[in-house]
């Protein structure tokens, strides 16, 4: 900055000096002063100028703390607050600038009184991606001038379930390697990073983390491995690194100028020193992890695995238990399952022997498509192969639809190149949420409950249009992240999340109550919740309904309910129809409710409002004492 404009004003021996220049212009930078040729009372002129540096700090608005460091556990969220303080005599106002799409605030403008102060809650989004953050967002003041917030997130995901057992410890029968890993043609040196070694049939062999020596350069991060067997037999040893700072899993391969054949296991032998470790790179071949809940899961798959047979792709994936299954597409475009299975060992009654049925089955991956698994408890499936992305097909009418990327992105960022070709009415749903397209002002918005696409989940894509067209999923390298400078509305995980394998959907607004924020529409069938939605800003309900676990309670029942309690009945029910989709972002489905506190107490009503004579004895859900009562 050149030269600035000042005034002065001289009282005895002070001098006082005026810049002319708005304070935003100058906030937060050094003024130079140099004031030369003063005369004292005799006349005589200073001998050399009077210099000062000032630095201009004159912001009334601050926040209460330096920077603010977070961490999370991936998929969780958070909240936390941060206060902003007026040091100014009068009232000021402000905006927030500058938020990445992941932070939602409780409010993104306000006044503060003077000398008062301000707490501005910040959600962090579930939908956050695995990876070091570091941002800044902007307190504005009405003056133009900025005080910044450094934001720092560290967001790190579960560590894979790598265990040697202790049965194969008590063998005692090991080798040893000394390791370094290599991503990228990059040295690995994070200590959270572990590498495991498999053998057959993907048993653990040997699990251990990054060891980095702190006195010396990163490049000297090994891994020291100690490799166990069940007996000093050649067994053929497989490689995988974990890198903690994306949460992804990569295949790892020796040199293969070194070690041209597979490396196998030999016992009390020692791979690699310190000075000439064995080096492990990556080679395109990743392991996806997939989250599996209990029930249905909707997945997809962002590795290509080796076509081969159900029972070797499918043994090693996960701890399977009897009654789990998986379902995929047939060559006629007909769903079939295949399920986990125990029979008796012929050689032993006490045992039990494990399989897949139709496990000599060969079986190929489409990476296009979602398929659906069942899961008798929560468990995490690992699926190895070639990283993998690739165009889609979409036809008229409803498509199971692969998200390929591996990371999570917003749904209008993920779909920005089918949106091109989208019409109005299209539809894309998860296993628990929704979105439509429409056509406002001819721009195209998604509008619903589903606001992100996640790694590993599968999804349904319902298109209007008679034509067929191909689209791709955004690609991002593999050492940038996606940040995102939109600022969407409050992200959090469905309010309902759903088991079952099927879905309908429900665009409603509801009438006879008056709704306050955070009010829920509550589906039911007999005593069983089956979705749950709340209002988006215009008023509108965006509702997934899973199917009953019994089919023949196939009929919908409906409240509104608040802080858990039921606040309206209505007797309007809906008959269940897998993929059906009723009402639409212009017409949604009109739902009329009778408020709750018009029945009597001390009487028992079906969830519909009809009054009983006595205690129900059927299954369903009642009211009574204006409170929700469940019998089963």
């Amino acid at each position: 900055m050149g030269n600035l404009a000042y005034s002065y004003v001289v009282d005895g021996q002070e001098l006082l000096l005026n810049l002319d220049v708005p304070d935003a212009s100058i906030e937060k930078t050094n003024v130079y002063i140099t004031v030369k040729d003063v005369a004292d009372l005799n006349g005589n002129l200073t001998a050399s100028p009077v210099v000062m540096d000032l630095y201009v700090y004159r912001n009334p608005l601050r926040w209460d703390l330096k920077r603010l460091d977070m961490s999370l556990v991936y998929g969780k969220g958070d909240t936390y607050g941060v206060k902003i303080k007026n040091l100014s005599g009068k009232r000021e106002s402000y905006t927030l600038s500058g938020l990445p799409f992941w932070i939602t605030p409780s409010k993104t403008a306000g006044t503060i009184d003077a000398l008062e102060e301000e707490i501005i809650y910040l959600t962090i989004s579930p939908y956050i991606n695995i990876g070091n953050y570091n941002e800044k967002m902007y307190l504005v003041g009405s003056n133009g001038m900025t005080e910044p917030l450094p934001i720092s997130v560290v967001v790190r995901g579960k560590e894979p379930e790598w265990v040697v057992s202790d049965a194969l410890k008590s063998k005692n029968v090991t080798m040893h390697v000394v390791g370094r890993v290599s991503i990228n043609n990059n040295v690995m040196h994070d200590p959270d990073d572990m590498v495991a070694v498999f053998g057959d049939n993907h048993e653990v062999l040997g699990v251990a983390h990054i060891d980095v020596d702190q006195t010396a350069s990163a490049n000297e991060a090994l891994v020291f491995l100690t490799i166990y067997n069940h007996a000093d037999t050649p067994t053929e040893l497989q490689f995988e690194y974990y890198d903690a700072s994306t949460g992804k899993i990569h295949v790892v391969f020796p040199d293969f100028e070194k070690y041209p054949d597979d490396l196998t296991f030999s016992a009390n032998t020692v791979l690699g020193t310190t000075v000439d470790p064995l080096v492990l790179s990556d080679y395109l071949f990743m392991v996806q992890t997939i989250p599996l809940k209990k029930g249905w899961n909707w997945v997809s798959f962002n590795v290509r695995p080796q076509d081969t047979t159900v029972d070797e792709l499918l043994s090693n994936t996960a701890q399977w238990e009897v009654g789990d299954g998986i379902e995929v597409i047939n060559s006629d475009g007909e769903p079939f399952q295949f399920t986990y299975k125990a029979k008796k060992d012929p050689d032993d009654p006490n045992k039990k022997i494990y399989f897949w049925d139709h496990g000599n089955d060969s079986v190929k991956i489409d990476n296009t498509l979602m398929y659906r698994v069942y899961c008798n408890s929560p468990k995490t499936a690992y699926m190895a192969g070639l990283d993998w992305n690739t165009t889609l097909t979409v036809k008229h009418g409803w498509n199971r639809i692969a998200y390929l990327s591996t990371i999570n992105l917003p749904l209008t960022t993920a779909l920005a190149q089918y949106t091109e070709y989208g019409s109005e009415g299209d539809m894309i749903k998860s296993q628990d949420e929704f979105a439509v397209l429409n056509v406002i002002n001819d721009a195209k918005v998604w509008k619903g409950s589903l606001k992100f696409l996640r790694a590993s989940e599968g999804y349904m894509l319902k298109r209007t249009a008679s034509d067929e067209v191909n689209f791709s999923y955004p690609v991002y390298g593999s050492n940038s992240r996606y940040a995102g400078d939109q600022t969407l509305a409050p992200q959090r995980n469905p309010l309902y999340e759903v088991s079952m394998a099927n879905n309908m959907n429900v665009i409603a607004i509801t009438e006879g109550v008056e709704l306050e924020e955070g009010d829920h529409l509550v589906a039911y069938h007999g005593a069983e919740v089956c979705g749950v939605a709340e209002a988006d800003e215009d008023g509108i309900f965006y509702l997934t309904v899973e199917e009953s676990a019994n089919s023949a309670s196939n009929d919908i029942q409906f409240s509104i309910e608040r802080d858990g309690e039921v606040v309206a009945l209505t007797g309007q029910t809906m008959r269940y129809v897998s993929d059906a989709v009723v009402g639409s972002v212009p017409e949604p489905t009109v739902i009329n409710f009778v408020p709750a506190d018009q029945f009597a107490d001390g009487e028992w009503y079906t969830i519909q409002g009809l009054r009983l004579q006595s205690r129900p004895t059927t299954k369903g859900v009642y009211i009574y004492q204006g409170k929700k009562v469940f019998i089963k």
